[in-house]
């Protein structure tokens, strides 16, 4: 059998589907900021489906308070904001009868705390937030379930609070992911390695070196207690029952794109339900692709990267938003990305927004 003949049947045997998927909709442009969106969450509208909303973030430093939360139509109208300062990731949850969503404030270094009033959102603060040690941190990634609210620093830590009556953090756990990561720390270091020089970042080497435990990206599985990390130069954890699994590694920093392992730089990561199947969602902004992974054999079944128009493709996506609940613009669900780079038509950088995906499109 001839040499390219075996390359061809490896490749078959090893691709998954894969598309380039065009966007329906994309949320107005933040009001400063290129580059300063990130994650995005959902409130669902019991009442009246319709009126839904997306919640944006907006992480610009550029002056005080010009970062916060942006409320989107599901079309990607923007119809409320507030300017609470340099928000990272953010997240929806109920608490009882009310709605609230809690983002990381990389700014006041807490949980700015937002509820639902009247059809509007309101600012309930910054909340305080400190390790095992009594020692506060710069909070990056964030995840809720109920009164559960995960928080993760910059040091490969995450940290799981309670929401109190009295409107404080409460911690309750932490997870080691740094001391997890050791056995393969090698490995770590040499994807992190590649990537800076991929990215002619090689000057800063040292910095990265001090956070190559870093994850951003976690979710609750809201039918159980499982929260999932993703460990950005790694893979992909499961704590549950107060033990951590790795049921991902990446593949290395260099993973083909159509291939069914995952490159390094995992960011956001959601879950997706329909039909009886049960999805991972993880951005990978190696390779500029949203992967899908099945939860029960964590196979990756789909590899899809998508664009709004012929010169704004979706890059480096940071956050990822996947709805699995039903709304009659989006009956199978829809997809939020943050869009490093977002252009207008003649292909100019403008102001960072996000693109909306119909899950129709993607046909799982």
């Amino acid at each position: 059998m001839k040499f390219s003949l075996i390359i061809n049947l490896f490749i078959a045997a090893h691709t998954l589907n894969a598309a380039e998927i065009r966007a329906r909709f994309e949320t107005d442009p933040i009001k400063m900021g290129k580059t300063e969106s990130d994650d995005a969450a959902f409130y669902y509208d019991n009442n009246n489906p319709q009126n839904s909303e997306i919640l944006g973030v907006s992480k610009c430093d550029d002056e005080p308070l010009c970062g916060g939360m942006y409320v989107h139509t599901l079309e990607g109208k923007i119809k409320q904001t507030l300017n609470v300062g340099k928000l990272n990731n953010i997240d929806t949850t109920t608490i009882g009868p009310n709605s609230f969503a809690f983002a990381s404030n990389r700014e006041d270094i807490g949980v700015s705390v937002f509820q639902r009033e009247k059809s509007k959102w309101v600012h309930l603060g910054s909340k305080a937030i400190v390790d095992q040690f009594n020692r506060s941190y710069e909070p990056y990634g964030l995840c809720a379930k109920g009164n559960m609210v995960a928080v993760s620093s910059k040091t490969g830590q995450v940290y799981i609070y309670a929401f109190t009556n009295q409107q404080k953090m409460k911690l309750i756990d932490s997870i080691d992911l740094a001391k997890a990561a050791r056995p393969y720390d090698r490995f770590v270091s040499r994807v992190l390695l590649e990537s800076a020089k991929k990215k002619k970042k090689l000057h800063k080497i040292d910095k990265y070196m001090k956070q190559r435990f870093v994850s951003e990206g976690c979710v609750f599985d809201k039918d159980s207690n499982d929260l999932y990390i993703a460990q950005e130069k790694l893979g992909i954890w499961r704590y549950r029952n107060n033990d951590l699994t790795l049921i991902k590694k990446i593949q290395g920093s260099h993973a083909h794109a159509n291939f069914k392992g995952i490159t390094d730089d995992l960011e956001g990561i959601d879950i997706y339900k329909q039909d009886g199947h049960a999805y991972l969602v993880v951005s990978t902004q190696g390779i500029n692709k949203i992967l899908f992974i099945d939860m029960e054999t964590l196979e990756t079944v789909r590899s899809d990267s998508f664009y709004m128009g012929p010169k704004d493709k979706v890059t480096e996506t940071d956050g990822v938003l996947a709805v699995s609940t039903f709304t009659p613009l989006f009956p199978k669900g829809f997809l939020v990305l943050h869009d490093d780079e977002n252009t207008d038509d003649s292909g100019t950088l403008i102001n960072a927004n996000y693109k909306i995906i119909d899950m129709r499109d993607l046909k799982l």
